[in-house]
């Protein structure tokens, strides 16, 4: 009877043990968690900031659930179904918009050109008509 109290007493030790482990453990994966979600509030704030600055058509923000259980609860779906398809449009915007200055830059580097032969062929007419002016006054001294 005693050793069967001594060998209760040693699982009941042994499982305190345990649980103390397990509520150990289980507070230092709360601070990670609770870092991990400070974290992840940071980087939205960011984000949120950069998405600001490109002054989108549409109003979104992320806004972290704490409560969620999978990301797409914590995060939202808004990302899916209204932030891409307006980044996408504002990129497309962009490509078209650098395109377009694009074809205004090669159009003026064209128009440049064609003034440079321009000033060239003006300068020589000059050069020519000073060589002739020249020679007039010289042959008239």
């Amino acid at each position: 009877m005693r050793r069967e109290m001594q060998a209760i007493e040693d699982d009941i030790a042994n499982t305190e043990k345990g649980k103390a482990a397990l509520e150990d453990k289980f507070w230092e994966v709360e601070a990670k968690l609770v870092t991990k979600l400070e974290e992840l509030e940071r980087h939205a704030h960011q984000f949120n900031q950069a998405l600001k600055q490109l002054k989108p058509t549409v109003a979104f923000q992320y806004m972290i659930d704490s409560k969620g259980s999978s990301p797409a609860e914590m995060l939202g779906t808004g990302s899916k179904t209204v932030l891409k398809p307006a980044l996408l449009a504002h990129a497309e915007e962009n490509k078209r918009i650098c395109l377009s200055n694009l074809e205004n830059l090669n159009d003026l580097q064209k128009q440049l050109q064609g003034n440079a032969k321009v000033l060239e062929e003006e300068r020589n007419n000059i050069f020519s008509l000073q060589a002739k002016n020249d020679n007039g006054w010289t042959s008239t001294n």
